[in-house]
């Protein structure tokens, strides 16, 4: 990676969008796919869909921490014979996992009352979007963000296709056609990553066959994998306890306003996720090859292009809220107060969120998992005292955001206190006074 990429900031912005532009393309039509099937299927049919839409997506949040993370710190600049072992290790685990994974949502979507082509075509669209996750993280490591965008942007277009047949040809085997056009437009996703990472799939199939080679992945998990896993899960335990604890107190309508302010932030997350990925895999090459100068760019860049979103998505809500609210919400169902005060929170729970993202991505890329998992549960527990606390007291759900901007604030100083700890460390090592947290140099 050239200097000359680190310190351009148009540079740098315009892979950001490019990285970016995927994911928010392909949840823009996944979004469309779904507002068209609530108004054509039924609602038992919906529901089940949803819920298996759901199901997927948090596998996907799993095989991030048990395979993506550990793989980037394997194929970091400089990785020998045994990395490469190890990564193909991984990728036979992996495969073995998304199979497992396919054969549990086919069942699964039987159960709900799916018939058997719809729910084979989301068993095959789990089976595969699981292991493009894994060769997202590939390609980045070897710094192909083309063949990501391609792949990104290759499942928009194709799942475009066969939303725009439902919508312009409505026909009672919609659900179908949608399982069936997830599926082929991931695995067109999936083959786009390009023929390096299809053959790592192949020598991993043949791994996969022998027990020896599954028995590799034990070293992973154990070094780097379960508390990857821990890590991840603590983090969405933070993130959501507030929706499990008001609808288990008082149902779900009342977890409704949030959900709905809940939408103007959504932008957020997809940005972290995406932006998470892509820099984890430039500091782990970074930290590899000792270049702390490349290091502190590429933080202090992250943490800037996080403020910027965090604050464009703030201003933007602001906007739509104080000019056309009835575009999002409807006025008979929601009370203006508390779209304003839910929006407002949402908005300030962004805020620490974004300011972690950074630092997290930092301490995976260096495969200081525990810091993030202790940080999560801690965050998690505060949140969860304080939530059930202000819930039970005013009765009001829309008050127990101020919880979780309580647990999500501690939960990024923890971590950011970590990485203090960790650069004292890492400085002490490489005798560089200041480490990656120096100024410019």
């Amino acid at each position: 990676m050239s200097q000359s990429a680190i310190l351009s900031p148009h540079r740098t912005m315009l892979r950001y969008l490019v990285v970016t532009s995927g994911p928010f393309g392909s949840a823009g039509v996944q979004f469309l796919l779904s507002l068209i099937l609530l108004r054509t299927l039924e609602p038992a049919q919906f529901g089940a869909f949803s819920l298996l839409f759901i199901v997927s997506q948090f596998l996907i949040l799993i095989w991030s921490a048990l395979f993506c993370a550990p793989a980037v710190l394997q194929l970091a600049p400089g990785y020998d014979r045994t990395g490469l072992a190890m990564v193909d290790a991984i990728c036979a685990a992996s495969i073995v996992a998304a199979t497992a994974c396919g054969i549990a949502m086919l069942t699964g979507g039987l159960w709900l009352g799916l018939s058997l082509t719809s729910a084979t075509g989301f068993a095959l669209y789990t089976a595969f979007s699981l292991l493009r996750w894994l060769g997202r993280s590939v390609c980045y490591s070897r710094d192909a963000v083309s063949r990501v965008a391609l792949s990104d942007h290759g499942y928009s277009l194709v799942l475009v296709a066969a939303t725009l047949w439902i919508a312009l040809a409505p026909s009672t085997a919609a659900l179908e056609i949608a399982c069936l056009g997830l599926a082929g437009a991931m695995f067109f996703a999936l083959a786009a990553l390009g023929g390096e990472y299809a053959r790592m799939q192949l020598r991993a199939l043949h791994l996969a066959a022998m027990p020896s080679g599954l028995r590799r992945y034990r070293h992973v998990w154990h070094k780097q994998g379960s508390m990857s896993l821990t890590g991840v899960l603590a983090a969405e335990f933070l993130a959501n306890n507030q929706a499990l604890m008001v609808t288990a107190i008082q149902g779900p309508g009342a977890y409704a306003p949030l959900a709905a302010c809940f939408l103007l932030v959504r932008p957020i997350p997809i940005a972290i996720a995406a932006m998470s990925e892509y820099e984890r895999a430039r500091m782990a090459s970074a930290l590899r090859r000792k270049a702390l100068g490349e290091m502190r760019s590429l933080l202090r860049s992250f943490l800037g292009a996080m403020v910027a979103i965090w604050s464009a998505t703030g201003l933007l809500a602001a906007i739509l809220l104080g000019a056309a609210p009835e575009l999002i919400f409807p006025s008979s169902l929601y009370a203006p107060p508390v779209l304003v005060s839910g929006t407002i929170l949402w908005v300030a729970i962004a805020l620490p969120r974004c300011l972690r993202a950074p630092a997290a991505a930092l301490l995976q890329a260096a495969g200081e998992f525990r810091p993030i998992a202790l940080a999560g549960a801690v965050g998690s527990a505060v949140s969860i005292g304080a939530v059930t606390f202000l819930l039970l007291h005013t009765g009001a759900p829309v008050l127990t955001l101020v919880g979780t901007f309580a647990g999500e604030t501690l939960a990024t100083l923890m971590i950011w206190r970590a990485v203090v700890l960790w650069n004292r460390r890492l400085a002490a090592r490489l005798t560089e006074p200041a480490g990656i947290l120096a100024g410019p140099q």
